[in-house]
């Protein structure tokens, strides 16, 4: 590594140091900076310090230190961070703000143990972004939405790690037009992931929020007048991979949920997936001027490219199904 420039100001008296300015730049643009003080550096005492740093491509530095990068968006490239730390050894405060691709990530909370075997606590997380839509396509350049969802996104929740099992409390999220909260379960644990946890939402435009545009109806009866009636439906097979990726145990209870031209009120809906099997074992609604109730069951084959196993039960009370065949 060649460097640009290396400057330091300070003193170090005994066991303790004293930052004024410290700079280390590399001549690819990657840059630390540091001040504050430490009253005893070998035991990671009385620490008041402040790093940043930036970097121009965060990938490029990631490979020159043997590290993966073909999973990160397309998009990162740019990253600045600042974090503050404060505390001893036995127990450090920090707060840090990390900026990538026009988002930031606030990430506040404790470090123990930190000359042992680190342990993160009371860790709280907040992703800023201008544009929920934007961000969402740096992850998955596919994402289809609209322009209502072309508004701030900021999630919030406090966040709990024991071994391999990662917990969000008190979660607050707004994406877009759509906005939800609960608690969330992630275990790493096992097999395969399992994700647990509680939701509520007001009103939930999911295919919006999944990225996924449903046809409109004007499309829809267009393909029925140019097959003679007769819907055509697609021969490729239904991708259910996602089912077999993991397990989940999810309830979901909201004001509204929209897709495509289906809006169902105050929806509750619970469902399990194990083994690529999905268990809707409660949805319940209004709609169209009536109620819902449904339960049912998918499971997905064994191989890609066999059947789906489909069962179900539903009971419609007072629905206009004139409204329904209108809208399909």
């Amino acid at each position: 590594q060649s460097f640009a420039r290396v400057a330091f100001k300070g003193a170090k008296m005994g066991d303790a140091l004293r930052i004024d300015a410290m700079t280390v730049e590399a001549l690819d643009g990657n840059k630390i900076n540091a001040a504050g003080t430490v009253g005893n550096v070998p035991a990671l005492q009385n620490v008041d310090l402040t790093l940043s740093g930036a970097t121009p491509d965060v990938k490029k530095l990631m490979s020159s230190l043997a590290m993966k990068t073909d999973t990160l968006p397309k998009g990162l490239q740019a990253v600045k961070m600042t974090t503050e730390v404060k505390g001893n050894a036995d127990k450090l405060s920090f707060v840090s703000n990390i900026g990538a691709m026009n988002a930031t990530i606030e990430a506040a909370g404790t470090m123990t143990q930190a000359l042992q075997t680190p342990q993160l606590g009371d860790l709280t997380l907040r992703v800023k972004h201008p544009n929920f839509e934007q961000l969402a396509k740096e992850f998955s350049p596919n994402f289809k939405s609209s322009v209502t969802m072309r508004k701030d996104m900021d999630v919030y929740a406090a966040f709990k790690q024991d071994g391999k099992i990662y917990t969000l409390s008190g979660l607050k999220a707004q994406l877009g037009q759509a906005d939800l909260s609960g608690d969330m379960k992630f275990d790493m644990s096992g097999a395969k992931p399992f994700i647990s946890g509680a939701l509520q939402s007001g009103d939930l435009p999911l295919g919006e929020v999944l990225g996924v545009k449903a046809k409109d109806k004007n499309t829809v009866k267009a393909q029925r007048s140019n097959s003679g009636g007769g819907m055509r439906w697609s021969r490729d097979p239904i991708n259910v991979a996602w089912m077999n990726a993991f397990d989940a145990d999810l309830k979901l209870n909201a004001k509204s949920l929209t897709y495509g031209t289906w809006n169902l009120t105050k929806p509750h809906m619970a469902f399990t997936l194990k083994n690529g099997t999905l268990d809707l074992t409660d949805l319940r609604s209004g709609l169209y001027g009536g109620t819902m109730a449904m339960t049912g069951k998918v499971v997905a084959p064994a191989q890609a490219g066999q059947a789906l196993s489909l069962s179900g039960k539903t009971d419609l009370t007072g629905v206009s199904l004139g409204i329904v065949y209108r809208l399909v």
